[in-house]
């Protein structure tokens, strides 16, 4: 039931991110327990045809970007960018050689860092949009709508708070501290009050 719900999670938030089921999407990372399998079946759920790629060789995969043409690839900022590099050494323009629209990114920083993320766009004339999880509850978590004014908590599934990371005292909204996070849906291993020690605010506009 866990499983199925992951997979719904990612499904919503890939909708949010601009995903619709006349996309091909291509994951571009690992395919490990915790992410790679539930994104994939996610983006079917939605509709879209997953092409099953996971962590392979550059050249491998700039095969299948020009083969197959997927629309959406998921992969994280620094690949993104040495990907689109790597395509230009090789002779291809990533702009009009792929049918890339969008490059969700997630693993480390770079998707919400705006200067990061518009040299990314401009390398591959698509949009990036910023994904968040933690392998203790979610593949994602959160992710940028098509506005790209912030990350968006799957709300009805996790409880966020905000603590001072040195004493764990709750912080008003809209205050930056420590991310915790309570889950309220998961039955085999719920979360209650996890200490992220991520750094972050939460805003209710």
């Amino acid at each position: 039931e866990d499983f199925d719900l992951w997979q719904m999670t990612e499904a919503r938030l890939f909708w949010q991110a601009g995903m619709r089921p006349t996309d091909r999407y291509v994951h571009g990372l690992n395919f490990a327990l915790y992410v790679g399998g539930p994104d994939a079946i996610g983006a079917q759920n939605l509709g879209a045809t997953a092409i099953w790629v996971g962590a392979v060789p550059s050249d491998r995969l700039l095969f299948v970007l020009k083969q197959y043409q997927p629309t959406v690839i998921w992969t994280s900022p620094s690949y993104a960018w040495q990907l689109g590099e790597k395509a230009k050494a090789k002779g291809y323009d990533p702009k009009t050689d792929f049918a890339i629209h969008t490059i969700i990114v997630a693993g480390e920083p770079g998707g919400s860092i705006s200067s990061t993320r518009e040299a990314i766009e401009e390398l591959w004339g698509a949009k990036v949009v910023d994904f968040f999880g933690l392998s203790d509850i979610y593949g994602a978590c959160a992710a940028m709508c098509e506005a790209k004014d912030g990350l968006h908590i799957v709300e009805d599934q996790i409880l966020v708070e905000t603590v001072d990371p040195v004493t764990g005292e709750v912080l008003e909204p809209g205050s930056q501290g420590e991310l915790v996070y309570t889950t309220l849906c998961k039955k085999a291993r719920p979360m209650i009050r996890f200490r992220t020690g991520d750094i972050g605010y939460v805003s209710n506009d």
